[in-house]
Formats: C-alpha cells, sequence, structure tokens
C-alpha cells in the first residue's frame, strides 16, 4: 500500500479476508478525506466465484480529485444477508478495518490545507 497518494492518483488496497460462506451482499467502499467529506468509491464486478476459506483482497483505487488534501481512509463495507431471517430483521453488517493514508496535492504548488497533519 502507498503510504501518499496524489488527487487522481491510484492507492493500492491488500489485506487477509476469511469467509465462512458465501451469502448474497452489498459493498459499498468509501475514502474519507481530510476534511471528513465521504467519497463513494465506484463498484466493480469482477465476474469471479467467491469462495470459502482464507484469500487476499487487492484492489486499485483511483482517489477522487475533488478529495481534500490531508490524512484520510478508506473503507469498504459489506451488507450479507444469509438466511430468510436476516432479511427481515436486517443482514449482518460489517466494516473492513480502516486503511489509512495521505492525500497530496495532484498540483504540487497547491498547498495541504493547516491543521492537516500530513
Amino acid at each position: 500500500m502507498s503510504p501518499t497518494v496524489p488527487q487522481g492518483g491510484a492507492l493500492e488496497i491488500e489485506f487477509p479476508v476469511f469467509r465462512k460462506r458465501i451469502c448474497p451482499l452489498v459493498t459499498k467502499r468509501w475514502l474519507y478525506d481530510a476534511a471528513g467529506e465521504r467519497h463513494s468509491i465506484p463498484q466493480f464486478t469482477t465476474g469471479l466465484r467467491l469462495l470459502a476459506g482464507r484469500e487476499t483482497y487487492k484492489r486499485s483505487i483511483t482517489v477522487p480529485t475533488a478529495a481534500t488534501p490531508g490524512p484520510a481512509r478508506y473503507e469498504v463495507t459489506l451488507d450479507y444477508i444469509c438466511n430468510p431471517l436476516q432479511s427481515w430483521i436486517g443482514p449482518i453488517h460489517v466494516v473492513s478495518p480502516p486503511i489509512k493514508f495521505t492525500i497530496t496535492p495532484s498540483d504540487p504548488a497547491q498547498p495541504i490545507p493547516a491543521g492537516s497533519d500530513g
């Protein structure tokens, strides 16, 4: 993973996951910038069949050009529906560990805002 990424640049994500079983799910990917703004990261379809067990989650995301430079984090939320009861009372909600990094200006002349300990 890159500790610093320019606005519009690519952030490489990698962490281990373990799936006990495969269930229908809704995935949302979020980037929180130095101003506290939440940016939705576009979803993707791999076309691969997921299997239960251990694997490594690897993705490359593009940091929005509108993201404020400074400290940032990337998170994934997963809502699983594995049985009819969860359809009725609500899904199992899981949030990934935050991936912390620093967004740098795409224009090197643009300063990082004051108060951002980037």
